[in-house]
């Protein structure tokens, strides 16, 4: 289910129209921007990892193991 509600939160996050609401949102966006998300309490084959992409004029995202300019590793559920 957390898998579910943080891939919903991305998809949600990444719609463009969520950029134009103002400067603050559209200042996340910018050159070198990537952050990697790592869930260390899942199994492997809940492919629990995010790679999130900043540079472009909305952010995209996939699930992905790959190198980012930022990462984070922490628990998916508490």
């Amino acid at each position: 289910m957390a898998l579910d509600a943080i891939d919903e939160w991305l998809e949600l996050g990444s719609l463009p129209a969520s950029y134009r609401i103002g400067p603050r949102l559209s200042g996340l966006l910018g050159p070198g921007r990537t952050l990697h998300l790592h869930a260390t309490d899942t199994p492997p084959e809940a492919a629990a990892e995010w790679l999130i992409d900043l540079t472009g004029e909305a952010p995209t995202w996939q699930r992905a193991h790959e190198r980012a300019a930022e990462a984070v590793r922490a628990p998916l559920t508490r």
